[in-house]
């Protein structure tokens, strides 16, 4: 479980490094086992190749920069290198295999923590893993997962623009370009974060979604189309998506 922080030893600044306060937060939260470096190729690879001590069930991997960041299909994440970006993996020990419905309850998760901490911001989820801002991409999720005889280790990606987005990338925003930001609000947001991550890994070993998911992960997704065609009417319990004319598996999108 997570301990709310006392944000008032810290000061509040319009701009601040994500990468440094993010290391902050962290350093404050007991049950965390953390690494960070200043650059690394992938977090993601570094929780492969360094995983959790035995006395942490959950661990967090953070970096200012990757060298080969990537999302699903080897796609591509790229940063500028300057602390304006969340580039993380969050670990999780689970004793029961992780789910098809993984994907859909961990993108439920980091919406729900932005929502709830900036819930002005036009939000909304795109399956499989992007969370939008006004219909342009501002976090991705990239899960994988490993299993060592009866241990199963869940690592979570999360990549966010804080405050830039890829140059590369002409339907890329930052969440900066919503939302005023003080180091107070992250340290919130990662309060708010490290919650919904937690209640999400005590769900993905179901092999169906509540009702109250099924709504709320419709409605989420409603927020993206761009087309009253593609409006998704219902989430199945198994996290299909159906459409006018489609179903559409969430695995394989």
């Amino acid at each position: 479980m997570n301990h709310p922080t006392d944000v008032t030893s810290f000061p509040l600044v319009s701009e601040f490094d994500v990468f440094e306060w993010s290391q902050k937060w962290a350093q404050k939260q007991t049950d965390l086992f953390l690494q960070a470096w200043m650059e690394t190729d992938s977090t993601n690879n570094q929780a492969k190749q360094n995983l959790l001590p035995d006395n942490f069930q959950v661990g967090l991997y953070l970096t200012r920069h990757q060298s080969h960041g990537r999302g699903r299909y080897q796609r591509v994440w790229r940063d500028g290198g300057l602390g304006q970006y969340l580039l993380s993996s969050w670990v999780f020990r689970m004793f029961a295999s992780p789910q098809h419905l993984t994907g859909p309850i961990f993108g439920l998760a980091l919406y729900r923590a932005l929502k709830k901490q900036f819930p002005k911001v036009q939000l909304g989820l795109k399956a499989p893993n992007d969370i939008l801002i006004s219909n342009k991409k501002v976090a991705g999720i990239l899960i994988e997962t490993l299993s060592f005889s009866n241990q199963y280790f869940l690592i979570v990606g999360i990549g966010l623009n804080v405050f830039a987005a890829p140059h590369e990338l002409d339907e890329a925003a930052s969440l900066a370009s919503s939302q005023i930001l003080d180091a107070q609000s992250w340290l919130e947001f990662l309060d708010r974060l490290y919650f919904e991550l937690t209640q999400a890994v005590q769900l993905c070993a179901r092999p169906q979604l509540e009702r109250s998911e099924q709504n709320e992960l419709r409605l989420a997704l409603n927020c993206c189309i761009k087309d009253n065609a593609d409006e998704i009417l219902e989430v199945t319990p198994e996290g299909n998506l159906l459409t006018k004319d489609a179903c559409l598996p969430w695995t394989n999108l």
